[in-house]
């Protein structure tokens, strides 16, 4: 009997949250200066109101074309409807986890849909909980994935 054992290493994720398209855009450029790879997904709830003055950004947010040129490469994207939140824009790695389809419903509409999968990619619940505030505010959630020494890094250079 043969065995292999693989030396993986750790993959941890980090979110953070931005009241504004130039931090986050800041953000991201900076994450992309950096000479690791990382797995990159923003999250962004669309004004229901539509003279709510997020709602002409929201018009353009949700453009693929937007976030080619902020994410140097073609991602996957979507809109889904959370029954606690409303519709959610998302681009990115996490893309397809948040739209995949369990008995014919989109995972990120399904209620506790966004809690659950935050949960499960690693956050604590009351990290999770003051995220869906800020998502619920209209905040963009930057969500990295990388290995652990690279991502350290990472959040030290975003920490400003």
């Amino acid at each position: 009997m043969e065995q292999v054992i693989l030396n993986t290493k750790k993959k941890l994720v980090y979110l953070k949250s931005y009241d504004n398209l130039i931090d986050i855009k800041n953000a991201i450029k900076t994450i992309q200066e950096s000479p690791n790879e990382f797995q990159i997904s923003v999250l962004k709830k669309i004004s229901d109101e539509s003279n709510h003055k997020n709602s002409i950004l929201d018009k353009k947010i949700i453009q693929p074309k937007f976030w080619t040129a902020i994410l140097e490469n073609k991602f996957e994207h979507g809109i889904f409807d959370s029954p606690e939140m409303g519709k959610i824009f998302i681009i990115g790695s996490l893309t397809s986890l948040f739209l995949h389809k369990v008995d014919d419903r989109v995972l990120g509409e399904m209620t506790t849909g966004i809690y659950g999968i935050l949960r499960g990619v690693g956050f604590c619940k009351n990290t999770v909980e003051i995220f869906m505030q800020n998502l619920n505010l209209l905040n963009f959630l930057l969500i990295i994935r990388g290995e652990n020494d690279q991502l350290k890094d990472v959040q030290e250079l975003l920490e400003f």
